[in-house]
């Protein structure tokens, strides 16, 4: 809200015991800087087979002004896969998405830590900069439905059985 006029409203309890009491001996408003951060991370989110995936994160610059260029980090358990950057232009108090150029191999059925953050300089909030999520790739539960795996349904086709030379 840089270069606007701000209103703010202070409110007090009179009474005779303690939620009654307030004082106030300073107050400030104060531009932090540069301040973006991984709000969230979207994608992936936790299944069976996963594959390989994009990872995908939602970014927000908490200050009042636009963001300058700056990198943004995906680590998986511990291994820094890619370091990308972001252009400059991120809006104040905006949100935008980004999709990392590396995408990441979750074929291994197991659960993940994935962690993004960001590197501003002159961040005025370095607390703020990381998020953390874990994803479990599973395997696919086995169905059994009933039907011969080796017939193709609607054509009355059967394939040939691996184990049995020429099929059925």
């Amino acid at each position: 809200y840089l270069g606007t006029a701000s209103r703010f409203r202070i409110y007090s309890l009179t009474g005779i015991d303690f939620t009654s009491d307030m004082a106030v001996d300073d107050f400030s408003v104060l531009d932090n800087g540069t301040d973006a951060s991984v709000q969230s991370i979207d994608n992936p989110a936790s299944g069976c087979d996963l594959g390989t995936v994009d990872v995908e994160v939602t970014l927000f610059n908490g200050s009042c002004a636009a963001a300058p260029a700056f990198d943004v980090t995906l680590e998986v358990d511990g291994s820094v896969i890619v370091t990308d950057t972001y252009p400059a232009g991120l809006p104040a108090l905006g949100t935008a998405s980004h999709t990392f150029t590396v995408p990441v191999s979750f074929i291994t059925p197991s659960t993940s830590i994935i962690t993004a953050w960001t590197s501003v300089a002159a961040d005025g909030n370095p607390f703020n900069d990381t998020a953390s999520i874990a994803v479990t790739s599973s395997t696919p539960p086995v169905v059994n439905t009933g039907f011969d795996p080796n017939y193709c349904i609607g054509t009355a086709t059967y394939f040939p059985d691996p184990i049995v030379p020429g099929g059925t």
